[in-house]
């Protein structure tokens, strides 16, 4: 098979599948399959904004929101595994809201581990450490309250749950 850049670089075709390939012409082909490859990809597309952004201006909420959306898909991925589809999701929060208010205080608690790792890295608060530690500890707290509270109390503890 000749190798040639149109045939390697085709998304989903690898270039170390293809004989008589120089390095120049390998390395540019499998860059091409892997930025094709997960070019949808929601959780890419949700960081990537924040990612850029903190690069960018070094903006410490921005660190914080990142890793609370990579806190938040983890929830949501865990709840779809558990068989709760976007269909069916409603329905099966109302029978099993203290379970999720359970799952949802374990990802609040990791929320709360990662803030008390970065306020720890920096005791004498002179870095940006404290800063992202500050915006995170102001997303794990809330996020345990509610959690707290459905898990003990369901769907009954909310003011809010429509009855």
């Amino acid at each position: 098979m000749v190798c040639s850049p149109a045939k390697a670089g085709a998304p989903g075709v690898y270039a170390h599948h293809y004989v008589g390939c120089d390095r120049r012409t390998i390395r540019a082909a499998d860059k091409r399959s892997r930025l094709d490859h997960g070019a949808c990809d929601p959780v890419r597309l949700a960081i990537r904004p924040f990612g850029l952004f903190y690069w960018r201006y070094r903006v410490r909420v921005a660190l914080a929101l990142m890793l609370v959306l990579l806190f938040a898909f983890g929830y949501f991925v865990v709840i779809d595994l558990m068989g709760a589809g976007a269909d069916t999701f409603g329905a099966s929060c109302e029978q099993n809201t203290r379970l999720y208010g359970a799952l949802g205080l374990v990802f609040a608690v990791a929320l709360f581990s990662l803030a008390m790792q970065f306020d720890l890295a920096d005791r004498f608060r002179v870095t940006r450490r404290s800063d992202v530690a500050f915006w995170l500890h102001l997303a794990a707290a809330p996020a345990q309250l509610y959690a707290i509270f459905a898990a003990l109390l369901g769907s009954e503890g909310f003011v809010f749950s429509g009855d």
